[in-house]
């Protein structure tokens, strides 16, 4: 994985296609392959880099729940 992040963005609620945009939605990003080791410092390398965005999800942190459905609980 290259890539872990949840979208804070409450602001967007649909996923247009456009994944600079649509990875802020609340929600998680992911994305496989390269790690942008330029900007994380991270050793390793990849050619590929391909993102994924998932909404809806129940999360979990440090055992409370901060997120339902895609919606943040706090």
């Amino acid at each position: 994985m290259g890539e872990f992040a949840i979208g804070t963005n409450i602001g967007v609620t649909d996923i247009i296609g456009q994944i600079l945009q649509d990875e802020k939605l609340p929600g998680v990003h992911i994305a496989f392959g390269h790690p942008y080791t330029r900007y994380t410092g991270q050793t390793w390398d990849s050619s590929t880099h391909i993102d994924c965005v998932g909404r809806d999800f129940d999360i979990w942190m440090d055992d409370e729940k901060i997120m339902e459905n895609g919606t943040f609980l706090m």
